[in-house]
């Protein structure tokens, strides 16, 4: 419970706080540029997210024919 009223107080807080440029924020929280390997293993994610929630029809196909090969 304290921990969520620490990190919604801290959303307010940064919501109401002085305008940064987003390089200015950026650089204060220690973020920097993403790495390209990381990049790509969240493009990966993400694609691998959309194909089984949207189209999850090849994977059951693929399911289906893996199992029936072992039976």
């Amino acid at each position: 419970s304290a921990v969520a009223v620490y990190y919604y107080l801290r959303v307010v807080i940064v919501m109401y706080s002085r305008a940064e440029s987003p390089i200015a924020l950026a650089d204060r929280l220690g973020l920097g540029r993403i790495p390209s390997a990381a990049l790509g293993a969240l493009i990966v994610a993400l694609w691998a997210t959309l194909q089984i929630g949207i189209l999850p029809q090849s994977l059951w196909e693929l399911a289906r024919h893996s199992v029936s090969a072992l039976l």
